[in-house]
This record gives structure tokens, sequence and C-alpha cells, in this order.
């Protein structure tokens, strides 16, 4: 009676864990190593379905989005379990988690008619030529408690084959801002089945990326490639870019980050520092577009003493020395024309 006692407590305490095991997310109970969703029925059932979509072959390295799929059983919530022999799997649905290096839902999910799903994403390891996704599910009645009135079944097992062909070669990515425009440009060495870029942005390090463009990729090619992108709205101050690159099959990567200043700039002349001064001082000034600039220095009767600067130049914040050890100590005048601005500042020189 005692040992009966016993074993009823700890029935009710394995139910009980299993139904916060569910609510939770369940682990460790694909083929790869576990018994399946025991807690509901002891054998799964063939009538429930349990099938992962997406890509069957990567490049090492490589990311790609993957669905789960549920069918069977009372249809009312369901829940999953993901694992991966060798690869890193990525909870991308809110409705995921990663728990000790596998993934499951956070809650049990409704059917929606008589199917549930869950999306993720999987990053192809770069040791291995094989990899396999492994999964099961359970379709639930919806009364939170774990009985036979619940069903489940194991996936079918997903291979994905891992290549070492890298599906894009990029060897430039930059970003140059001008008149008000940031101009992307990117450069591939050979391209195998590249559908395109997506180009997003980010306006500093805690910003979500965003996409603010597409171009269309070559396909498969062996040549060297030029793709261009403008962004003629960027944000202002910081900005970060970088694109992430689509293979037909879904799969993608993202390239290196490309980051510039597209802070709106006016034309200005700033005061020099220091000053006075001897015999050296800076004199800082704004272009706000691509323009002719000139910066030179006058005596107070007018006379050019000095031509620091005759040259194009992007929109920016520029600075150049003016060394007057040749000159007698007195009043300059330093005066910037660019384009149709021009500005001036008092210099003294006191030696």
């Amino acid at each position: 009676m005692k040992i009966n006692y016993i074993l009823s407590i700890i029935f009710i305490s394995v139910i009980i864990y299993a139904g916060v095991d569910f609510e939770t997310g369940i682990t460790q109970t694909t083929r790869l190593n576990g018994q399946g969703c025991v807690c509901h029925n002891v054998t799964p059932d063939p009538s429930v379905s349990v099938w992962i979509e997406g890509p069957d072959t990567l490049s090492k390295g490589e990311t790609a989005e993957y669905h789960i799929f549920l069918t069977g059983g009372p249809m009312v919530e369901g829940g999953f379990n993901v694992a991966s022999r060798f690869s890193t799997l990525t909870a991308t649905d809110p409705g995921t988690q990663i728990l000790t290096g596998e993934l499951t839902h956070n809650q049990p999910r409704p059917f929606v008619g008589d199917t549930v799903s869950w999306y993720f994403e999987y990053t192809a390891a770069d040791s291995v030529d094989w990899d396999t996704l492994y999964s099961d599910a359970n379709s639930v009645n919806g009364d939170g408690i774990p009985s036979d009135l619940d069903h489940w079944n194991f996936g079918i097992n997903f291979p994905v084959r891992l290549l070492d062909v890298v599906p894009v070669e990029m060897i430039a990515f930059n970003a140059l801002y001008s008149n008000g425009t940031v101009s992307l440009n990117w450069t591939t060495e050979t391209e195998i089945n590249n559908k395109g870029f997506e180009v997003q942005r980010s306006g500093d390090q805690m910003s979500e990326w965003k996409r603010i463009g597409f171009v269309q990729g070559k396909g498969t090619i062996t040549e060297k490639s030029v793709y261009t992108f403008d962004d003629a709205n960027p944000l202002n101050g910081r900005v970060r870019y970088r694109l992430k690159q689509l293979d037909f099959n879904g799969a993608y990567t993202y390239t290196q980050i490309a980051e510039v200043n597209a802070a709106p700039f006016n034309f200005a002349l700033n005061q020099n520092y220091p000053n006075p001064f001897n015999p050296t001082t800076n004199i800082e000034f704004n272009v706000g577009q691509t323009s002719q600039v000139t910066l030179k220095v006058y005596d107070i009767l007018g006379k050019e003493t000095a031509s620091l600067l005759n040259e194009y130049k992007n929109a920016g914040t520029y600075t150049v020395e003016f060394n007057a050890s040749n000159l007698p100590s007195g009043i300059y005048i330093c005066t910037l024309t660019a384009g149709n601005f021009t500005a001036s500042k008092k210099l003294l020189l006191l030696k």
C-alpha cells in the first residue's frame, strides 16, 4: 500500500512537471537524443504529421529560414522541439525560444484550421558536409494537463547538405556621403545562385536593421561584378549599412557593415584656433556640398599673403594649418570661398 502511494506521488509529480515543461517548451525529445513527448502519450500517433520545410542544400556558414508544421490530433494547441546535430538554430519566431541549444515553443500555439506552424533560422556549420534536423511535436486539447487525450509524433528527419562553395564572394563594400545622398557600392568576384542583395540600414548600434531597397543579383557568374545603390534620404548622423545576400533557395548571408557620417553640413568658416597665434594656427571650415573651395589669407591692406587651398571638396568638415613664420605680427584676414558662399575671419599674429 505504501509503495502504491509513493508511485502515485511520483506519477502525479511527473505529470505536473510535464505540464510545466509543455507550457514553457520541450527539449531533448527528438530522435537525436530523446524518446518523444512521452509525458502526453507513451507511443507516437501516426495520424499526427510533423515536417520541416526549407533549403536542403546550403553553403557552410550560410543562414536560411525554415518552417516546422504540425497537423492531426486534437488540433487545439501545439508545441514542438527541433534539434540539429552540428549547426546553429536561432529563435526568430516570437513564439519560439532556444533551450539547451535546441529550438522549442515558449507557450502552446493555437491551430489555424488543421495546421499550426513555427518558423526559425538555421545557420550551417562549417565543419561537416552533412547535417540533420530532428523534430517532434505534440497536438493537445488545450486543458493544460498532459494525458492520453493528447497526441504526438516524430517529424521526418530533414538532411541538409553543406557545401564548401561560397555563393557570393564579396571583395568590397563601401559607403560615401555627398550632397545629401549616401552612395553604396560593392563588388563581387564570383556569384553562384545569387538572387540579389537586400539593402539594410541602421541609425546606430542600438537601432534595428530596416530594409530600404533591393538590388537584383546575376545568378551564377564567374566574372567580377560592380553594384551601386543610392540612399537619397539618409538618416542624420552616423549611419550603418549592410547587405543581406539572398540565394534563390532562400538561404542568405550578411556582409560586413559599412559606416558613414551623413550629418547635414552647412557652409561655414569657423574662428581659427589658437587666436592670437605664433606662428601656426588651425583654420576649420564646413563644406555643405561638393564645391570648388579656396582658402586665402590677406593682410590688413588687402594684399594676398597666402593661398592655403584651391580644390574641389566633398561635403564635410576640414581643417587647414596656417604657418605665418615668415610674416610680421599684425591682423590678417582669412577668406573662404565655396561656390556662392564667402566668409572671412580676423587672425591675430603676435610674435
